[in-house]
């Protein structure tokens, strides 16, 4: 049997699968506050919207999200993994030496890329479409967590319903924190 590191993302969120924990939630998107809409204002998005909540992995990273997603226990094989669900998306997390590149998902529908930086950290950010369960993915690859060429490496990807919550899973991955 191949360890995780070896597998594609798309088997690797395949082989997750079998960890997760049925949990009844409600939805992927934040809720808005109708009383400041009402009066005109916008309401907050993404991770400055007081409505999103702090995910802490013991991985060693966080990141805001819609208050809906639960943590799943998983276990590593080679690596520290992590993985968090709501009704529309799963957000697998798998930080170590053999984490996904992402470089297999190029040739994926409606591939896009681009170079950001969070937490003072260069990262790669895609999305793209498959033909899974949930097809949206949104994902992000650092290939230097620790900024010193150790390496150490993590791979975050959302996979969701639509792409609507993909969008907003992209918004998410970019308040990528690191501990």
């Amino acid at each position: 049997m191949k360890s995780m590191h070896q597998l594609p993302f798309h088997a690797i969120g395949r082989s997750l699968i079998g960890f997760m924990v049925a949990a009844a939630v409600t939805g992927c998107s934040g809720a808005r506050d109708d009383a400041s809409n009402s009066a005109g204002a916008t309401a907050p998005t993404g991770g400055d919207n007081p409505q999103w909540q702090t995910l802490t992995s013991a991985c060693g990273f966080s990141l805001r999200a819609p208050t809906d997603f639960v943590e799943v226990p998983v276990q590593g094989i080679d690596s520290c993994v992590a993985q968090y669900d709501s009704a529309a998306c799963s957000l697998f997390g798998d930080s170590g030496w053999y984490s996904d590149t992402l470089d297999w998902a190029s040739g994926e529908d409606e591939y896009q890329e681009q170079s950001v930086s969070v937490d003072s950290q260069s990262a790669t950010l895609v999305t793209f479409r498959t033909s899974q369960q949930q097809p949206y993915v949104a994902a992000i690859h650092v290939p230097d967590v620790d900024g010193d060429a150790s390496g150490s490496k993590l791979t975050l990807s959302a996979q969701c319903e639509d792409a609507a919550h993909r969008d907003e899973m992209v918004t998410a991955l970019e308040t990528l924190a690191f501990d």
